[in-house]
């Protein structure tokens, strides 16, 4: 078994605090910023149904990062859940290119409008 020498065993640590809490602060921004994304290029009428699939989404992910768990308990199946990671990382980007930035940027070029809303 690997352990680590007792003078690097600190030093480690706080970068592994440090590492988390960086982390967690970035997705707390991302997290305001999409909120606030919703809140200006979503109609209000359908605002709550879009909000209630995004919080379905997120539940239906975090039960398939649980279930690859169950299927993959070995920490030397760990590079499946960095390929997993990545991968969705890379969908989401795609997708949100697709569906706000290119619209936004189509937009821009034909001058500062809002984006044009969806009607219900």
């Amino acid at each position: 078994s690997f352990s680590l020498p007792q003078e690097y065993f600190k030093t480690s640590m706080a970068m592994l605090v440090l590492g988390v809490c960086a982390s967690r602060i970035g997705l707390w921004v991302f997290d305001i910023g999409i909120t606030q994304q919703m809140q200006e290029l979503i109609p209000a009428p359908i605002r709550g149904v879009v909000g209630g699939t995004q919080q379905s989404l997120n539940a239906f992910f975090t039960c398939l990062t649980f279930t690859l768990g169950l299927i993959f308990p070995r920490p030397e199946d760990f590079y499946i859940y960095a390929i997993v990671g990545y991968a969705a990382v890379g969908a989401a980007l795609l997708l949100y290119y697709i569906g706000v930035y290119r619209p936004w940027s189509q937009q821009s070029r034909q001058g500062f409008q809002a984006l044009p809303t969806a009607t219900p």
